[in-house]
Order: structure tokens, then sequence, then C-alpha cells
């Protein structure tokens, strides 16, 4: 397997082992694939030359020559295979996620994506390398008709994490601060039945607390709102895909998170932003 620094594939640990108890939490069982050149990611080392090309950068005037290229780029990525290599640690450390007996599905994404911002739930070994070769197809394919300026590492692989996929009662969003005016003073908790994909971006109906940081240990609340939620997001094991439920009424008008347990997800961030020294954001799941 090599060491850690050689490592293709390492375990997933998003804070410190030392945090995690202090804190009393706990994340999925996971793996990551460091950032690494992408070169020495694929199967067929003859393709180098082939993206070195596709990977200049191109005239600003000539928009057709960027789209072109970045389709030829992403069809190469998701069709060349990935290295003997990857495959081999990615095999060694598959059962650790998945389970022994595959019993678990898992959630791919790359790691600066929201695990609830619509991140891929597959299960299978094979399922999982077609994922990650469609992640690196996507980021360097946008990354290549980005107009954004600034320096654009164009070599390097985006870090992808591989996580255990957990079957949830009401998942969301805790986040140190206000997202809208990114008001520091304050910390805000979202929630939903189900599956909180995109709840930022309200695709789902969501709850919503707002705390103030009264002090250091106890936050103030200052303002709850249970939404109109008319179904829930859940993944169908048979179906292999996310569907919709329909909710009672119950559930329909009340709160997904109780106001305690918000409060401790708003103080938890708190806690996080202090030791990390910044605005920190995080996903839940209960």
């Amino acid at each position: 397997m090599g060491t850690a620094a050689s490592s293709m594939v390492v375990e997933y640990i998003p804070i410190s082992n030392l945090l995690v108890e202090e804190l009393d939490v706990c994340y999925p069982a996971g793996i990551t694939i460091p950032k690494r050149p992408l070169s020495e990611l694929l199967a067929d080392p003859s393709l180098g030359d082939q993206l070195e090309d596709l990977l200049q950068p191109f005239d600003p005037e000539d928009p057709n020559s960027a789209m072109i290229r970045s389709f030829k780029l992403s069809k190469i990525l998701r069709t060349s295979g990935l290295s003997e290599k990857l495959i081999g640690e990615l095999s060694a450390h598959y059962p650790a996620v998945a389970g022994d007996q595959e019993q678990y599905d898992l959630v791919v994404r790359t790691r600066d994506i929201s695990p609830l911002d619509s991140p891929a739930r597959l299960h299978g070994m094979e399922a999982l390398l077609t994922s990650i070769q469609r992640l690196y197809a996507e980021h360097f394919a946008n990354l290549l008709i980005d107009t954004e300026p600034g320096e654009k590492d164009m070599k390097t692989a985006p870090k992808i994490v591989i996580q255990r996929a957990l079957v949830t009662e009401s998942t969301g969003v805790a986040m140190s601060f206000e997202p809208k005016s990114q008001a520091a003073n304050f910390t805000s908790v979202y929630s939903t039945w189900g599956l909180a994909e995109d709840i930022l971006r309200r695709t789902v109906a969501r709850d919503e607390y707002l705390f103030h940081k009264w002090s250091a240990e106890k936050l103030h609340l200052v303002y709850s709102r249970a939404g109109e939620k008319e179904f829930e997001l859940q993944w169908d094991h048979g179906l292999k895909r996310l569907q919709h439920r329909p909710l009672n009424r119950v559930k329909e008008r009340g709160f997904s998170l109780s106001p305690e347990r918000a409060q401790y997800l708003g103080t938890l961030a708190v806690r996080l932003e202090k030791e990390l020294g910044g605005p920190v954001d995080f996903s839940w799941v209960c």
C-alpha cells in the first residue's frame, strides 16, 4: 500500500480524533482520494500528451474552441479507465466503507461540495469507479470553460470523498453564521425530513432556526420557522434511486428537528468555529 504520503487512497478524517471525542460527534466511515496529478490516476499513460494539449489556455475570442475541447476532454476522462494502483487501493479500502457484504450504499463527491449538495449515491465497486471518472471529467471540463479570472490548476485532480450512506429520519446543515447576510454574531440551523439535498437553494422545504451568539456557552433563539413540507426525499434501495414520499399531516406542519437538538447543533457550530479558527458549516443527520 505504501506510505500515507504516496497512497492514492486514505481514511477520511474531517476533524481530528481528539476533537471528535471532545465534542462527542461522529461521522460515517469514509475514504478519500487526495489531490494529485491527473496523469497518475489514469490507466493509459499515453493520454498525457492529449490531455496536455486539451488543457492549454484557450482564446477567449473563440469560445467554441473551449466548448469543443471541453467535450473531448470529458469523453477521454469518462472512457480512459483508472490506474491499476488506484483501483487496487480502492478495492482494499472498499469493505471498510461499503461493508464486508456490500450492505451499504455510498455517497461520492468532490471535497469542496457539501454531502447534501446533490452528491452521487451508488452501490457497488463498478458504480464507484464510474462515478470517480465522471467527477474528474466534470471537474476539468467545467474548469476548462470557466471564465472566472485567476489561476486555474489544470493538471491536479480534485480531492474525492467516498462515505457510507446513512438511513436518516431528518437531515440538514448547521452554520456558525447567518448565510444570507454573512452575519458572524448568529448561527443558523436548517433541517427537513429525509434527505436534505440542495437545502440551501430551497429546492426542498426546510425548517429554520436562527440563534444569536449570546455567549460562548449559550445561544439565544431569535427566530424559528417550520416549512410547509409535502414530501420527504429518501433512497429507494430496490430501485436504486431517490424517491419522493408523501408525509403525514403531523410531519407536514411540524418541525423536523426539535429546538433542543437545533440548539445543540448551533452550539457545536460555534465550538468548531472557535477550534478551527474561522466560520464553519457542516451537514448532519439524525
